[in-house]
């Protein structure tokens, strides 16, 4: 009895020489993630600012938006670029504790006016 081998695959065309092949696009870059460009220092300041403005504490900013104080500190200092989606959750951090100020301030008015309600 033979025994045939089993049929060797054909090989793979060579690949195609790097000069033929399509140039690659670049990775879409967000300026606020790149650390040290002006738009992550704006956007830092403007965190800084907004959180001081309305007193709120460093920490308690971090802590509504998720992220850690050093992260925070980071990049108020321009240090480091937040990525889209930190920004959205510092601006809403900003946005709940600032209204949650404003509507303490505003009450503490009324019942300086007003008088404080019997309880």
């Amino acid at each position: 009895m033979v025994v045939t081998p089993p049929p060797v695959p054909p090989r793979p065309p060579p690949s195609t020489p790097r000069s033929a092949r399509p140039p690659q696009r670049p990775p879409v870059r967000w300026p606020l993630t790149s650390p040290g460009t002006p738009e992550a220092v704006r956007a830092g300041m403007v965190v800084g600012v907004a959180r001081r403005g309305l007193g709120i504490g460093l920490g308690a900013l971090a802590r509504e938006a998720g992220v850690s104080s050093s992260y925070l500190s980071q990049i108020e200092r321009g240090i480091t670029g937040p990525s889209p989606r930190v920004v959205v959750r510092l601006m809403a951090g900003i946005g709940v504790i600032g209204a949650m100020r404003l509507a303490a301030a505003r009450l503490a008015a009324r019942e300086a006016r007003e008088g404080a309600p019997d309880a």
